[in-house]
């Protein structure tokens, strides 16, 4: 019997066998296919006026796809120049007696806090500029907009001033902090405990 025939076992009669193709390997079929690029937006060749809004959507792809370079020595070299010098004068206002009077330190205080917390409000304001999700995280979670400053954007002057006021003020903004949330808490629970508050259940209507 010839390869293209079968003898059937039941009636001994010759069956023709099908074609067959060759198989593929199993890695072959196995493998996934890879995704085709996307192709790039259109860029358009004449300049755009300033009221379109595709301005707005490049300059938005442009900065996705921005690829961060490392800065040369000249980038870093004055930004660490500022916050030496800030360092310095401003911690020898603050820490040395005798300098200044002692109604000017406390005034250097005051403004040295409202100088990080400004700055904080800043790095809000520009991280929603960048990208909205950084910014929800600036304005919600503690310690994350230092982390974005310092780690997510080259903004190197930003970096230096903040590193300076938090190196001279950042525990005179820690104490004011902590000594602001414990006088609302206690402002808070004094409130609820007060038998005149409205929103008490227990309270006696008319009295």
């Amino acid at each position: 019997m010839s390869a293209e025939f079968l003898t059937c076992a039941r009636c001994k009669s010759p069956v023709k066998v099908p074609p067959r193709t060759p198989e593929q390997p199993l890695a072959a079929r196995l493998r996934l296919v890879a995704p085709k690029d996307e192709a790039p937006p259109p860029v358009p060749t004449e300049a755009l006026p300033p009221g379109d809004p595709r301005r707005k959507l490049l300059s938005r792809q442009f900065r996705r796809r921005r690829v961060r370079r490392a800065p040369g020595r000249g980038h870093l070299f004055w930004p660490w120049v500022l916050f030496v010098g800030l360092v310095i004068v401003l911690g020898i206002l603050r820490f040395y007696p005798g300098v200044i009077p002692p109604a000017q330190v406390d005034w250097l205080v005051k403004a040295g806090i409202t100088g990080l917390l400004f700055l904080h409000a800043v790095i809000i304001a520009y991280a929603f500029m960048e990208d909205a999700f950084h910014g929800v995280l600036c304005a919600i979670v503690p310690g994350y907009s230092l982390y974005y400053v310092f780690f997510e954007v080259d903004q190197f002057y930003m970096r230096a001033v903040m590193a300076a006021l938090l190196v001279v003020f950042g525990l005179d903004t820690a104490d004011a902090i902590r000594r602001v949330a414990l006088e609302s808490y206690d402002g808070i629970t004094r409130w609820m405990n007060n038998p005149d508050n409205a929103f008490r259940k227990d309270r006696v209507p008319g009295t």
